[in-house]
């Protein structure tokens, strides 16, 4: 392990902590002799270089104009953040200073991928007028990154953009069908407590949508099978239908006291449809069909149960 109190010259790569030194703008250790060779070369005249003589002389030594990391078999220290830069490298891994520009370098991909952060040039204006990771005020900012801690305020990418709608999706797979169930089962109780104080028309819609939901499964398990095909978990199917039940259901309350029979009939169909269309993903024939096949359906369990007890009567 070197001395850390080491004073390496950056030319002669000599400890020159016990012979007469100096720093150069840098604040890089030189041997006198070493900064006096230097600086002879550098006040030459013009003509001196095609005079012999060793300090004139390019090929008595070539490395004068080389970087220092290439000077030695060591690692070099960084001018710029005093880093170690490998031996034989002109660029420091650390900060992207290029010793042989003695300048600092921006480094990226050579793409500008929006969905990696690290390949955006640290350039333009925020996104947003503050940092969504720790609130700083970022109007009047020239550059996208954060001071305070760093985050990339960069407009999203094409994959962030589709792994939110993808997850938007998934929860409104339950949120959207478990909300209706609520809002029918809610809505109908309203109307049946305010119409009947018992609770018994409650109790009676709440066991219809029961019943109709094994109904309509058994009806769309023998469509998907026949020609619509199977593209749904039935954990959504069931959920689903529900909804489209619960919401019938509410909508049928208020309906039921329009006097013309053929305009109930007309809405309810519409609402039915409307609703298989949306929660299936159905188009309309399918919809139609699955519709009246399910009503053909109710109608067959009801009038055989009614049979049923007429005979047990």
């Amino acid at each position: 392990m070197p001395d850390a109190t080491a004073k390496i010259c950056i030319i002669c790569r000599q400890d020159c902590s016990n012979r007469p030194r100096v720093k150069d703008a840098k604040g890089r250790y030189l041997c006198k002799s070493c900064e006096q060779a230097r600086a002879k070369r550098e006040t030459a005249p013009a003509g001196a270089a095609a005079s012999p003589g060793p300090d004139s002389d390019p090929d008595s030594n070539p490395f004068d104009l080389m970087p220092d990391s290439l000077l030695s078999d060591g690692p070099a220290p960084c001018p710029a953040c005093n880093q170690p830069i490998p031996a034989g490298s002109v660029l420091c891994l650390h900060c992207g200073f290029d010793v042989r520009k003695g300048a600092r370098l921006l480094t990226g991909t050579g793409v500008d991928d929006p969905d990696d952060p690290s390949s955006i040039p640290v350039k333009g204006k925020p996104a947003a007028a503050k940092c969504p990771d720790c609130g700083y005020d970022l109007t009047g900012l020239k550059s996208p990154r954060c001071p305070e801690c760093g985050k990339l305020v960069v407009k999203k990418g094409y994959r962030e953009k589709l792994a939110e709608d993808s997850k938007r999706a998934a929860r409104d797979v339950w949120t959207k069908p478990l909300g209706m169930i609520a809002a029918g089962v809610v809505g109908i109780g309203i109307w049946e407590l305010l119409a009947d104080h018992t609770g018994r028309g409650l109790a009676e819609s709440l066991l219809g949508i029961a019943i109709q939901v094994p109904i309509g499964l058994l009806v769309y398990f023998i469509c998907c099978l026949l020609w619509i095909g199977f593209d749904m978990p039935w954990r959504y199917i069931t959920l689903r239908l529900a909804a489209v039940y619960a919401i019938t259901g509410l909508v049928s309350l208020p309906v039921n006291y329009i006097p013309i029979g053929v305009v109930r009939l007309g809405i309810m169909v519409i609402v039915y449809i409307g609703l298989l269309m949306d929660m299936l993903d159905l188009e309309l024939q399918d919809a139609a069909i699955v519709a009246v096949l399910t009503v053909l359906a109710n109608v067959f369990i009801a009038f055989t149960i009614a049979v049923y007890l007429a005979g047990l009567l």
